[in-house]
């Protein structure tokens, strides 16, 4: 679910960009649409694996929010 919600995401942001001349910001906003597409998506999982799915998307929008680092 995971890998299909991220090629969805990134399907996702080149029509936007292509065709709603969205502007590329950063890899955080792509991380943050995953995670709201996991979310979403946990409707469709059973008992464990929802929980589990939840952290992991809980867990990806405290990695998107960090700031980012600043290169040479």
């Amino acid at each position: 679910m995971i890998s299909s919600a991220t090629l969805w995401c990134i399907w996702k942001l080149r029509n936007d960009i292509h065709f709603q001349n969205t502007r590329w910001r950063d890899v955080g906003d792509l991380l943050m649409r995953i995670a709201g597409t996991v979310q979403n998506w946990t409707i469709l999982c059973r008992g464990n694996l929802k929980d589990r799915l939840t952290t992991w998307a809980e867990d990806l929008k405290r990695i998107a929010s960090r700031p980012g680092r600043i290169t040479g």
